[in-house]
């Protein structure tokens, strides 16, 4: 009898944690980055933090090539973490929200992009910056455009 109790004390503690969980995610803000102003720039007019991230990273790879861990590079000390959604690392959610995106997760707050897009991704002065091209590479990385979306106003909200 005493057993039992205990079984179901901790089915209780279980469910109880997983109610928590749950309820803390939901507490999180959402918001779409497709909803606010792309601004395209070219290498160029990048800031220099920004263009020399770019260069440092896309310099080093073949158009195409995917090396594990260059997609995104957070250059600010706010907390920023970065999950691409694919029908390969979450099927639910990538059906659910209509194809592969991006997430952008601060304290409170998540940003969503859609879309399978350049990268890397880099965050600057709470702007994102990409490329605007697929397969950016070594040897076109200063002729492509980089897409800047500046974010600030979903952060002050």
């Amino acid at each position: 009898m005493l057993a039992l109790a205990r079984v179901n004390n901790i089915r209780y503690g279980y469910l109880a944690l997983l109610f928590i969980v749950f309820s803390l995610d939901s507490c999180s803000q959402k918001y779409n980055l497709d909803s606010l102003e792309k601004q395209k720039l070219s290498y160029d007019e990048l800031p220099k933090k920004v263009a020399s991230k770019f260069k440092q990273v896309i310099s080093n790879r073949f158009p195409g090539e995917d090396i594990e861990g260059d997609d995104f590079f957070n250059l600010e000390r706010t907390k920023i973490t970065f999950n691409w959604v694919t029908i390969d690392n979450d099927p639910a959610r990538t059906m659910k929200n209509g194809g592969t995106f991006y997430e952008f997760k601060t304290k409170n707050k998540v940003l969503k992009l859609n879309g399978n897009l350049g990268d890397p991704f880099i965050i600057y002065k709470s702007a994102l910056y990409y490329p605007n091209e697929f397969n950016t590479g070594r040897d076109d990385y200063k002729n492509v455009k980089y897409i800047k979306i500046d974010f600030k106003p979903l952060l002050e909200k």
